[in-house]
């Protein structure tokens, strides 16, 4: 921004975004609901979903509450381009590790499902076997 710039409400407005953006990835990265983090900062997640959306800005006393809880520096939230933050690549590398234990999970119910109907199969042919 231009030091000889108007500062407009349109700007005011997207900064509110990236601030709420910026939380919101860090929330969902550290695996919390909007509940959830709200409930550890002690605002509603009424409130706590304004600032998301962009809506409100939080106090600063809120912002650094939502910092601790999120494991981030505060000033992460107003980052422009995070994805270059080394705070971020380990946060998507996190959620990224999230994914693939939640994908590992799945199959292995998968397994041992197929397993169950193999031993089911097997018992049935012993069964007819003898018929």
């Amino acid at each position: 921004m231009s030091k000889n710039k108007q500062i407009t409400k349109n700007d005011i407005d997207n900064y509110k975004k990236i601030v709420g953006s910026n939380i919101q990835f860090y929330r969902v990265a550290k695996g919390l609901t909007q509940e959830g983090l709200a409930e550890l900062v002690g605002i509603s997640p009424t409130a706590m979903s304004s600032v998301e959306l962009g809506k409100n800005q939080p106090k600063i006393a809120t912002l650094l509450k939502l910092a601790n809880s999120l494991d981030v520096d505060p000033n992460e939230f107003y980052v422009l381009n995070r994805e270059n933050r080394p705070q971020y690549r380990l946060a998507e590398l996190k959620r990224k590790d999230k994914e693939a234990e939640q994908k590992i999970k799945q199959a292995d119910e998968k397994i041992s499902k197929v397993k169950t109907c193999a031993d089911l199969l097997s018992e049935l042919y012993k069964v007819f076997k003898k018929i």
